[in-house]
C-alpha cells in the first residue's frame, strides 16, 4: 500500500486516500479478500486522525470496495455483490 498525501491540495485528505486505495484495488495491487489495516493502524501509518480513516473506510464501503466483518476488520470485496441485511433478502423473494 503506497499512499501519498498532499496537504497543500484542495482535495480533502480523506478523498485523496480513497482515490489511491480504489486505484490500488482496481489494479490488483491490493487483492480481493485482503484485510486492510485497522483504523488506528492506518491513521498512525499515514499520520492522520482516526476519524479521517473512518471516513475513508465508510466511503469505500458505500462504493462497494470493502466490507467490514466484526472481529476481522475491513476486507477488500471489489466486484462482489454487496451483502444485504436478512430482512432485505426476504423482502426481495
Amino acid at each position: 500500500m503506497n499512499i501519498n498525501i498532499d496537504k497543500q491540495s484542495k482535495t480533502p485528505v480523506y478523498l485523496q486516500i480513497v482515490s489511491q486505495l480504489k486505484a490500488e484495488i482496481k489494479r490488483g495491487d491490493i487483492k480481493n479478500g485482503a484485510t486492510l489495516p485497522s483504523e488506528r493502524a492506518l491513521s498512525k501509518i499515514l499520520g492522520v486522525h482516526r476519524n479521517t480513516i473512518i471516513k475513508v473506510y465508510n466511503e469505500l464501503k458505500a462504493e462497494g470496495f470493502v466490507e467490514s466483518k466484526q472481529g476481522i476488520g475491513y476486507m477488500v470485496s471489489f466486484g462482489k455483490e454487496p451483502e444485504r441485511p436478512a430482512a432485505a433478502k426476504v423482502a426481495s423473494l
